[in-house]
């Protein structure tokens, strides 16, 4: 890849002169000579790094050169949807379905309508859905999945969107003969696992199709067995599906983390089980991609907590069961240091759910690239308090932060390029692990984006986070959108949003759009976030379900 300095006014000449140096080497009569000057054929990342780089007086210099990019760039319109994804963070959807028009013609409206949300939401719900009374919820941000907790029905919904096409859609699954648990759910990969308490000690995760409610096809084992020593309680258990993985979080009773949970990691096509880790502070867990989980830990070299990145496929075969985290990690990243006595208190992280598997049925979907990281942090006294200091000169106070989850693999990647300069091999590895990196918070800390106190993360799905904001003294809490799009989007709405006089400034140099929606949610609604729009679930079980779309 190229690099270039933040004020370098020849970034255009040195790609001109790089690319036609390639195409001088080239032999008239090789296949790989890209056709018409193979401009459409430049990264679009490239792309977007130029108009980024350069300023408007840089632009204005080379404007001879920036009229030659704008003409190849609209004389090419697969090229100019290419790059529409990359500023947009979507990747391209199914082309035998939906032609390039129709996909290009689709992420302008969704785009737009992102934008206008509301005037768009301002005459009311976009739909409603009836309930089924006492119902149990929960989304991977494109489908809907309720759970009767009377009749044990499971309910599914398609959530709509109009700017892409999809049309909303409601099956139930068949009866089942055990009391259900709705543990998590992949519509991407149609994969469905709900729990089954056997006794205080054993549960059953069932593999099934969302669609049919039958066993997966692709799992080997239907049925994968979870048996804890001290007790398998599916109410303070929590799990998340990544690829092939599935992740399962077992909780202390007291729900707390102080005596130590564990993680365990399951293939779920196989049914084998891939990692067993302890620790105090695993009580919730974030998957980063379809290799990587993210977990707080506390280690012994560090007086602070940390965020431990654990590799599924690091590790030999016969992996101890009861392994701490530091052993299985290969990087560690410090939390913000904080002045004695103080303590974190519980450390949660949680991530976008779904995402992370691509949906194959769409014009187009938000991309693995643009996933965000809730990290919440409770900060105070020990709960033992030796010293026994006064805890009203230390305060309680909560801090919430998003993380883009790139912030993680790039400098996961760096770490493992690093380490791949020394040679390691997997029979090798439980003799001669690799060493476990610990990078401060003061080298990541700022891409992290502090919200304000009086904000409250309602949901995140793909770059965009759903908050709820109490104004002053009223009862009502308003509901806005936040937007981390890619620096390139923002750009392009410079003019916009400098005028906007609902833009908020956050304790962060990261840049984000703030998106007012008018909507307000009354004392027990709860709303709900997904990738085209914001379902609000009634404080009464038996009101309709209302359903905001784009």
């Amino acid at each position: 890849m190229f690099k270039f300095e933040r004020h370098d006014a020849n970034t255009f000449w040195k790609i001109f002169r790089k690319y036609n140096s390639l195409l001088d080497q080239a032999s008239e009569t090789n296949d790989l000579r890209p056709l018409n000057g193979g401009w459409d054929r430049l990264p679009v990342e490239l792309i977007a790094k130029i108009f980024h780089e350069m300023s408007a007086e840089e632009i204005a210099r080379l404007s001879g050169v920036c009229h030659m990019f704008r003409t190849i760039i609209r004389r090419s319109t697969a090229f100019s949807y290419k790059i529409e994804c990359h500023i947009a963070d979507v990747t391209d959807g199914n082309s035998q379905l939906h032609n390039l028009e129709e996909r290009r013609a689709k992420l302008q409206r969704w785009r737009a309508a992102w934008k206008s949300v509301r005037q768009h939401w301002a005459t009311g719900p976009t739909t409603t859905v009836d309930t089924t009374g006492n119902i149990i919820f929960a989304s991977d941000g494109r489908l809907l999945i309720q759970q009767c907790a009377d009749t044990q029905d499971v309910i599914l919904l398609r959530l709509p969107s109009e700017s892409r096409g999809i049309q909303a859609e409601t099956w139930r699954l068949p009866h089942f003969q055990f009391d259900v648990d709705i543990f998590c759910h992949d519509s991407a990969q149609d994969l469905l696992i709900i729990a089954e308490q056997i006794d205080i000690e054993t549960a059953d995760m069932h593999i099934l199709s969302n669609r049919t409610g039958l066993s997966h096809t692709s799992a080997s084992t239907p049925v994968i067995r979870v048996k804890n020593q001290d007790s398998v309680d599916l109410e303070n258990a929590d799990g998340c599906i990544f690829g092939t993985y599935f992740a399962l979080v077992l909780r202390d009773e007291d729900g707390l983390g102080l005596w130590g949970n564990n993680l365990r990691i399951y293939n779920w096509k196989t049914g084998e089980l891939i990692k067993s880790l302890d620790g105090k502070l695993i009580w919730s867990i974030a998957a980063l991609d379809t290799q990587h989980i993210l977990a707080p830990a506390l280690l012994p070299m560090c007086e602070q907590p940390c965020l431990a990145i654990v590799d599924c496929l690091r590790g030999g075969d016969d992996m101890p069961l009861a392994a701490e985290v530091m052993e299985e990690s290969i990087l560690a990243m410090q939390l913000p240091p904080l002045c004695y006595p103080t303590t974190y208190r519980k450390v949660t992280i949680w991530s976008s759910p779904g995402g992370i598997t691509l949906r194959n049925d769409v014009p187009f979907s938000p991309s693995p690239s643009s996933l965000l990281l809730v990290l919440h942090l409770e900060i105070g006294l020990p709960e033992d308090n030796p010293d026994d200091w006064d805890e009203n000169a230390c305060p309680s106070q909560e801090r919430t932060f998003i993380i883009p989850v790139s912030a993680f693999i790039t400098r996961l990647d760096a770490i493992k390029a690093d380490q791949n300069q020394f040679q390691h091999h997997k029979d090798e590895e439980k003799a001669y692990p690799r060493p476990m990196t610990i990078l401060p918070w003061a080298l990541w800390g700022q891409d992290a984006r502090l919200l304000p106190e009086t904000s409250v993360v309602q949901g995140l799905c793909g770059s965009r986070v759903l908050v709820s904001e109490r104004a002053g003294s009223e009862e009502n809490e308003v509901i806005a959108v936040y937007d981390f799009s890619t620096l390139a989007s923002l750009l392009e709405d410079a003019a916009a949003l400098c005028k906007n006089p609902n833009g908020l400034s956050v304790l962060s140099a990261a840049p984000l759009l703030r998106i007012v929606t008018d909507l307000t949610i009354a004392d027990g609604e709860e709303p709900l976030f997904y990738e085209d729009g914001v379902c609000i679930f009634p404080a009464n079980p038996w009101d309709p379900l209302k359903v905001y779309s784009l």
